[in-house]
């Protein structure tokens, strides 16, 4: 695909294990250069045992091989740059940094009844959660159930199956909602007492 499209690089994302090494072998061998443009800290995200030795062995291979680093933040550029001698470039996650012009400015914003009724802190994440957040939110819930405020609950919004994530630890003092809008995320971000 890469020679019939006469492609003249490739950029491949860290979303998945296999994402990566894929990507800088099939640039190796159609002869063009590929770039890594890594999400997550990729040889450290994996939990399974197996996974991890495969994402540490490949890590090194990928980073030195790639044209083009790219990672969202400043903490990734300095991880990289330090271990690999690489200078990463930052293009940064794109958010809402203003409400949509229909909705409400967070100041006038009222949270419904329920909300409202809440005397304990309102704890909201609105997003993905997988395998590199699993043990953070698990632990997150075993010390809300431990030492916070009688009645905090996490109100966890996300495309995540409620399943998954139960199965996961993510049980005890949390709500799971389904997915929002971005403009709802940013209301309830707006409304919570900790993100």
């Amino acid at each position: 695909l890469l020679l019939r499209e006469q492609c003249q690089c490739v950029i491949s994302f860290s979303g998945s294990l296999c994402n990566l090494p894929a990507t800088c072998l099939a640039a190796k061998w159609a002869g063009i250069p590929y770039g890594a443009y890594i999400l997550d800290y990729y040889s450290k995200q994996w939990t399974r045992p197996s996974e991890h030795r495969y994402a540490a062995w490949w890590e090194p291979r990928l980073i030195r091989d790639a044209r083009a680093v790219i990672v969202p933040n400043e903490g990734l550029r300095d991880i990289y740059a330090r271990r690999y001698g690489v200078a990463p470039q930052i293009i940064r996650n794109p958010c809402e940094f203003f409400p949509p012009p229909d909705a409400a400015p967070p100041d006038t914003f009222h949270p419904p009844p329920s909300c409202q009724a809440q005397s304990a802190p309102r704890l909201v994440y609105t997003g993905a959660i997988y395998e590199a957040h699993y043990d953070a939110f698990a632990t997150l819930l075993r010390a809300l159930e431990r030492l916070g405020p009688k009645g905090t609950r996490l109100h966890v919004y996300t495309t995540q199956s409620h399943e998954t994530l139960r199965n996961h630890g993510i049980q005890g003092p949390v709500e799971l909602h389904p997915p929002v809008t971005p403009e709802e995320a940013f209301r309830l971000q707006c409304n919570a007492d900790i993100l």
